[in-house]
């Protein structure tokens, strides 16, 4: 029979043990910036996945592209163990699948209630398409609706056909080319010089958070075209969490589900603030755009 002084010793080794370890850390790799709905999103998952593990856990979010990715490259980088997680643009995943363009299709969701209604009709389908990339889904964080930030107002056809926009997936450049002078897609990190430079002089983006501050330095007016929700997706690579025991997996687990629920309610919200963020910082908002700009931005294209 152990002695309880050596009883109490084997306590005091363990204890010194699990008290002394090192917490496992998790890199989660995003393009926008710490201050966009999807930055702060990743911030907030990281401090319930600590608070959750008994800072077991410790997720750190690189922000900015300062992972040196941008979204169309993050998938793939999980995929080959560069990094544990990321969250990416969906629109910028449709190379991988159309799937992931889904939220993006416009003019399909008028209000954010039938834009969640179709991310539930959706999950499975993307839960799918990461599992085959041995990935996880952990959560997805939805986006103010995108509307067009433009250097003039966007009063007019004559308007709308001046503009030279940057998209954020093929959907969107075949859509604005039709009735623009230009519109291709450029990552959002890619996107200040070229505004500087005046390469272009639009934006098809919600400009949330720290991504607006870019923007209405050129750009100043928005119409609220309620032209979409787009989603990001944040993952983690099957190696990462496989890696983790059961009690790490339900921290991530119940981490997501709490940041995923905390995203879609405070959506609303969110919208509001970026508007009066907007107006204080001098953007003149159309809210309620011409009817023949609306109409020809509505207008599908004919098929021959």
């Amino acid at each position: 029979m152990m002695s309880k002084s050596v009883l109490g010793g084997a306590l005091l080794a363990l204890f010194a043990t699990v008290a002394g370890a090192q917490p496992v850390i998790l890199e989660l790799i995003n393009e926008y910036p710490a201050t966009a709905i999807s930055g702060e999103a990743d911030a907030f998952f990281a401090e319930a996945v600590r608070r959750k593990s008994d800072d077991r856990i410790e997720i750190r979010p690189i922000p900015d592209a300062k992972s040196g990715l941008r979204s169309r490259d993050q998938l793939k980088a999980v995929t080959e163990g560069r990094f544990a997680m990321a969250d990416s643009v969906g629109g910028t995943l449709g190379e991988e699948s159309p799937v992931f363009m889904l939220s993006s299709l416009p003019f399909i969701t008028p209000s954010l209630v039938d834009a969640r209604i179709l991310f539930e009709l959706a999950l499975p389908l993307y839960e799918q398409l990461f599992a085959e990339r041995r990935q996880k889904l952990l959560y997805a964080v939805p986006w103010p609706p995108s509307g067009i930030w433009s250097a003039a107002p966007l009063d007019s056809i004559a308007a709308l056909g001046a503009l030279k926009v940057r998209t954020y997936d093929k959907t969107g450049t075949d859509v604005l080319a039709r009735v623009t002078s230009a519109a291709s897609i450029v990552s959002f990190s890619d996107l200040d010089p070229k505004l500087q430079a005046g390469e272009m002089n639009a934006v098809l983006s919600s400009g949330d958070g720290g991504a607006g501050r870019q923007m209405w330095k050129y750009l100043r007016h928005f119409s609220d075209i309620n032209y979409a929700v787009p989603l990001s997706f944040a993952s983690i690579s099957l190696t990462a969490w496989e890696s983790l025991d059961d009690a790490g997996r339900a921290a991530l687990s119940e981490a997501a589900l709490e940041t995923s629920e905390r995203q879609w309610t405070a959506l609303a919200a969110r919208l509001s603030e970026n508007y009066s963020r907007m107006r204080a910082n001098g953007v003149t908002i159309d809210a309620k755009p011409p009817a023949d700009v609306l109409s020809a931005l509505r207008k599908r294209p004919i098929r021959r």
